[in-house]
Formats: structure tokens, C-alpha cells, sequence
């Protein structure tokens, strides 16, 4: 991902990327192919930056400056990254797509966080489907 497309994606959608979520983009910028498509064995699928999109896009619940970041098992429920016009150093992790008890719930405070929670155990990221807020 080059610095011109990432400009590009900061201006369609109003906001700034954090450095680490920038860094994100230009190394990995989403999950390649697998046995379950596009999703790891878990059913996580780390979106590429063109598909990070804005979560009220997906949802009629969907809160202002979160972009969809990771989906599971096809937006069963969804992690977000919260972005602004403030260009950050780190970018804030957030559930979504549940119900209403969780919607708020931060999940980690840095990409860095979300990703150590991620390799260590991904059954700790997931949560029982409690509702479909689409």
C-alpha cells in the first residue's frame, strides 16, 4: 500500500490514520487468502484498508469515526478501529455488531495490544453472538 493510496483513503473518508495503523497497511493491509476463503481458521478476517469501511455503513447502530477493522465470521460481530481527523501515534480497538451491553467495549488501546491478543489466543477475542445489530 503506497502513501498516495492511503492519502487517498484519509480523504474519501475525512479521518487520519495512526502511525501504527499506517504501518499496519503498508506491511500487511489485510489477510490474504486461506482454506476458509478469506478468513483465518478462527473466522477472523483482517480487512485491507479499501474494505475498512465505516461501521454505520454496516449497521443502523453503527457509532460515528469507527471503521470496521477485523470481521468475524462474516459481521456476526466486527472489531473497529477509531479514527479522526487528529493524526495519533496509536489507534484504539473496539468490539461492534452486538448488542447493546458490548457495543462500547474497548477492546485493546493500541494495534500492538489488539495484535499481542490476537497470537496469544484468538478464543479470547471472540464472544458468544448476543445479536445482529445489522
Amino acid at each position: 500500500m503506497s502513501n498516495s493510496d492511503i492519502a487517498d483513503w484519509e480523504r474519501k473518508h475525512g479521518v487520519r490514520l495512526s502511525s501504527d495503523l499506517k504501518n499496519y497497511v503498508r506491511t500487511l493491509n489485510g489477510m490474504s487468502l486461506t482454506a476458509h476463503g478469506e478468513m483465518d481458521d478462527d473466522f477472523f478476517r483482517f480487512l485491507p484498508l479499501a474494505q475498512m469501511t465505516p461501521e454505520r455503513a454496516v449497521s443502523a447502530k453503527g457509532r460515528s469515526g469507527m471503521f470496521l477493522f477485523v470481521d468475524y465470521l462474516h459481521l456476526c460481530y466486527w472489531y473497529c478501529v477509531e479514527l479522526d481527523r487528529t493524526e495519533r501515534d496509536e489507534t484504539r480497538v473496539f468490539l461492534g455488531g452486538t448488542a447493546k451491553p458490548l457495543e462500547d467495549r474497548l477492546v485493546a488501546s493500541s494495534l500492538a495490544e489488539f495484535f499481542e491478543l490476537y497470537m496469544k489466543n484468538q478464543r479470547a477475542l471472540e464472544i458468544l453472538p448476543i445479536g445482529n445489530s445489522l
